[in-house]
């Protein structure tokens, strides 16, 4: 088949199959075959899905011809990338939907969220912060429409900043929201997210009293307790849990925090027919680097690492030149010090070249 650029097996993690680099001069995927019968795929649709597999040493094999698909540094692709969001914002025509804010707004809205996302990922984050409060400025409507989307676009615009390390002009952002949208079901999603804001700055009763507070009004609201399938976004329950058991760490009420650690570590992975939910394992990676827990997290990456899945996200977060504006420096330095991480590493995940750097950043591309 002419749009095959490489293949390869893996025989220690997966014997009979076979794993197939396919694209077209625009398009690429991943995809597995097993004595012949297709398994399934993933598509490589931006750099970090690129970057994992470069970074996975069990598929070296597609090395050479995926640098030459994506280009020197990945900057080609990132421009296609950029050029393609652009010009699907002018068409009203975006992508589908990646995460619950983007399957919760019309499509004109989904293409605003997707350029700003693509603009801040080119390292041109004043560009896309600009972009969303240029639509903030208006006010937030009347309609139901309006206001989700007026939400989700402030949410949006909080987690670029807080991406980049500006918890607090990420929390300047929910409480403007909130006072355009004051008493909106929307002030829920507001609170919440300022709520792992204050956390994550440290603020841990401040965060704790918000995230206490929304979720009595939450619970009061839906009429629901926290049962399976009770949320209004299934699986909305494991953010308060996460939240909590950061907070109640940082105040030393480790054994309240233990409470809800376990409650979301043991919660099913939810499902929904119109939200894209964030996975389970997510969260916990989060709520795990938020409990501080060194031991927990090295034997959380290091399963994931001899586990079978190829090109985990975790391929990307321990490069040595990755950066976590967001996080303790000294926390992540600690993680990947340990020496059991850094035996696994030395097996599975490629250090990869500093040419990737701007890339693997969303910094801009070196002139």
């Amino acid at each position: 088949m002419p749009w095959i650029r490489a293949q390869g097996t893996i025989p220690d993690a997966h014997p009979g199959k076979t794993f197939y680099l396919i694209g077209d001069p625009a398009h690429a995927a991943v995809i597995a075959t097993h004595n012949g019968a297709f398994l399934g795929g993933w598509p490589l649709s931006t750099p970090n899905e690129v970057l994992r597999v470069l970074a996975d040493r069990r598929l070296a094999f597609m090395w050479p011809a995926l640098e030459t698909w994506a280009g020197p540094a990945l900057e080609p692709m990132r421009a296609r990338m950029l050029a393609d969001a652009q010009e699907r914002f002018r068409s009203g025509t975006p992508l589908a939907a990646k995460g619950t804010a983007e399957s919760s707004v019309r499509p004109m809205t989904r293409a605003l969220l997707q350029l700003a996302s693509e603009l801040d990922g080119a390292g041109r984050t004043a560009e896309a912060a600009a972009l969303l409060r240029e639509r903030l400025a208006t006010p937030p409507g009347k309609e139901d429409w309006q206001r989700s989307e007026f939400a989700m676009i402030s949410l949006r615009l909080a987690r670029i900043n807080y991406g980049r390390g500006n918890i607090t002009n990420a929390i300047d952002v929910l409480q403007a929201a909130s006072m355009a949208l004051p008493d909106s079901r929307y002030s829920l999603n507001f609170d919440i997210n300022r709520a792992s804001y204050l956390v994550q700055g440290g603020q841990y009763a401040a965060g704790l009293e918000l995230i206490d507070r929304t979720l009595t009004r939450y619970t009061g609201e839906s009429g629901e307790k926290w049962t399976p399938g009770g949320d209004r976004v299934p699986g909305s329950m494991r953010e308060f849990a996460l939240i909590r058991a950061c907070a109640l760490k940082g105040l030393g009420r480790s054994q309240e925090a233990k409470t809800e650690l376990d409650a979301l570590l043991n919660a099913p992975e939810p499902a929904d027919p119109v939200f894209v939910l964030t996975n389970n394992v997510t969260l916990r990676f989060r709520a795990l680097l938020c409990q501080r827990d060194i031991e927990a997290l090295a034997g959380f990456i290091i399963g994931s690492l001899n586990g079978p899945a190829v090109a985990d996200g975790l391929m990307v977060w321990l490069q040595r030149d990755f950066e976590t504006p967001h996080l303790d420096p000294a926390l992540v330095q600690a993680v990947r010090a340990h020496p059991r991480v850094r035996a696994a590493v030395a097996t599975r995940v490629r250090t990869l070249p500093p040419e990737f750097g701007a890339v693997l950043n969303r910094r801009p591309a070196a002139r």
